[in-house]
């Protein structure tokens, strides 16, 4: 996958008969062989500085998912929020957002918001407008949260069913990702 400046991230592929129990524990062997990344940038309050807690997030994939697990540091895990909310709501929890340019045109994306209550939040971007978001984009994927005593882990599996692409030997995605701390009100980017 590659994001915006030239960043690039590897999804690591499970050895055969491997799988991913999303469950937010991270105890497959693959979290162990994946490749981390963790140089996010913020967007709020001040663009372009260093975060201010650390965020890890690793890719990886078998003939059916796309698996996405993340680490979000927090010195004060009983700051943050988790507030249970419906399907596409995201409580004002915090949350760790996924985008995939399955076209890598930079106009259109999926994206994937796990909250830290193990919310859903899934929409369709048809162009490069941040905020223009169809959230009638409805896939079907899993995810699950849960908070720790260093911050919070989420974990997901994103079936390449549910999003378009163009079939190739070898696949390259843009992605970005985004952690979003609302008590803080820090926006962090990849």
């Amino acid at each position: 996958v590659r994001g915006c400046l030239g960043k690039s991230a590897t999804a690591t592929r499970l050895e055969p008969g491997a799988s991913v129990d999303v469950d937010a524990v991270l105890d497959e062997p693959i979290w162990a062989r994946a490749v981390w990344i963790s140089d996010f940038v913020q967007r709020e309050p001040i663009e372009g500085a260093r975060p201010t807690v650390r965020t890890e997030v690793a890719f990886a994939y078998d003939e059916t998912n796309l698996y996405v697990a993340g680490r979000m540091y927090d010195p004060q895990p009983e700051r943050i929020r988790a507030n249970l909310a419906r399907r596409d709501d995201n409580g004002e929890s915090e949350r760790l957002k996924i985008s995939i340019d399955s076209y890598r045109n930079r106009q259109t994306y999926y994206t994937f918001s796990i909250t830290a209550a193990g919310g859903r939040v899934d929409y369709f971007g048809s162009d490069d407008q941040d905020f223009n978001r169809d959230h009638s984009y409805d896939p079907i994927w899993v995810a699950d949260a849960r908070i720790t005593e260093d911050g919070w882990i989420a974990e997901a599996a994103i079936p390449f069913s549910q999003i378009r692409f163009n079939q190739a030997e070898n696949l390259a995605f843009g992605v970005n990702v985004n952690r979003y701390r609302p008590g803080d009100f820090e926006d962090l980017f990849w």
